[in-house]
């Protein structure tokens, strides 16, 4: 595990499977070296205009099909400011470590850590993406989307459990159930959504709501 973290955002260590996976779709361009991308739980690294992220190591299969289908889904509505898939493939011919991955293209744009917007340009930003994550709200996951552990997904205990963790602010904890109950239809008998939506779960510390000081969901 240590060395695995350790590794994530290594170009040294990482580029040659990348230049593989690049040659592979005929994608390899003169003069262009990988970078790292942001460094999360999968290896990806940035080449010119396209994304390649690695799936492995950890327990990835739900990962990389959730992922690949919201790729898909994403897709279905041009509105949405988001990568197109280019391709996918596996590294290895083993069923217990193949090591998928995903070429997407790169959104333009500067990262919000390096932009430094001005107030201004922030609630301006705020406004755009709540028109965003609106429009992802509104996006119906297939039924069946790949989750083996929909069951566990008990929308009544989201709040307790957001509490518990410490992942968010508490003035954002404190409206999780009522906001919960304008979009989700929720089975009082198993706790479970019976008209389940697509969300955006990168709600973190580093994430742009939280960098503007989001007050609302």
């Amino acid at each position: 595990m240590k060395e695995y973290a350790s590794r994530l955002g290594d170009v040294d260590f990482w580029g040659p499977y990348v230049a593989e996976i690049l040659g592979r779709q005929g994608l390899t361009r003169a003069g262009w070296e990988p970078v790292t991308g942001f460094v999360g739980t999968y290896p990806s690294f940035v080449y010119a205009d396209v994304v390649v992220k690695l799936f492995g190591y950890f327990p990835w299969r739900d990962s990389y099909a959730a992922e690949r289908a919201a790729l898909e889904l994403i897709a279905s509505d041009p509105e949405l400011a988001a990568p197109d898939l280019l391709g996918e493939g596996r590294l290895y011919d083993d069923d217990d470590a193949p090591w998928p991955y995903l070429i997407l293209t790169r959104v333009p744009g500067i990262a919000w850590r390096d932009a430094h917007p001005s107030a201004e340009q922030r609630r301006s930003i705020a406004a755009e993406l709540g028109r965003q994550l609106r429009l992802v709200h509104t996006l119906r996951p297939s039924d069946d989307a790949p989750f083996s552990d929909w069951p566990l997904l008990n929308a009544a205990a989201a709040s307790e459990r957001h509490r518990a963790w410490g992942s968010l602010p508490p003035h954002l904890i404190e409206q999780i159930d009522d906001y919960l109950a304008g979009i989700l239809t929720v089975d009082r008998a198993s706790s479970m959504p019976t008209s389940p939506r697509t969300m955006c779960s990168s709600r973190t510390a580093a994430s742009s709501g939280s960098s503007i000081g989001a007050t609302r969901w």
